[in-house]
């Protein structure tokens, strides 16, 4: 089975930048990397069908247009079964706040941590494997797992927790 990760951002160095921190992965074809240049295109391509499986869409929160967050409960709309993970330059409580708010199942702040998203992938990949499905329950609901740590560009730690879908008993 063939699986998807949708990277949205509108700077044009992140598609690069992303290929090289994951280019073993993407030669071993364990997952697809697809790049959207703004959240308008990313909603277009989430609505019509995709060859693989849409495990995970990772968006920028500051882009031209329509942003990251009001783009939220529209992908939720549209593929309410795929999780979202923010990325953002500011990782203050209020910007956390809203992106949970909005369905996004966690925060990660600019520079990114690669080591940590790609564990995020791995447990999405496995969920996958698992069920056959991406690994968010239809019924939305969620429970936190241990936070994850990213350095800030000051050198600071930023804990962001990423919550994952309650197993169905």
């Amino acid at each position: 089975m063939s699986v998807l990760v949708l990277v949205v951002d509108d700077e044009p160095d992140v598609e690069a930048l992303f290929r090289q921190q994951f280019r073993h992965d993407l030669r071993a074809q364990r997952f697809v990397m697809d790049f959207a240049i703004s959240a308008a295109d990313a909603l277009s391509r989430i609505a019509r069908p995709i060859e693989q499986t849409l495990i995970l869409i990772l968006s920028d929160i500051n882009m031209p247009g329509m942003t990251g967050l009001e783009m939220l409960p529209k992908v939720r709309e549209i593929r309410p079964e795929v999780p979202i993970i923010m990325i953002t330059a500011y990782g203050d409580p209020e910007t956390k706040r809203k992106a949970i708010e909005g369905g996004a199942i966690g925060l990660l702040t600019k520079p990114i941590n690669f080591t940590l998203l790609r564990e995020e992938i791995d447990r999405r990949l496995a969920q996958v494997s698992y069920s056959g499905k991406p690994a968010m329950s239809a019924s939305g609901t969620f429970e936190t797992c241990r936070p994850a740590v990213t350095m800030s560009a000051s050198g600071g730690r930023t804990e962001v927790a990423v919550v994952r879908p309650k197993r169905r008993e």
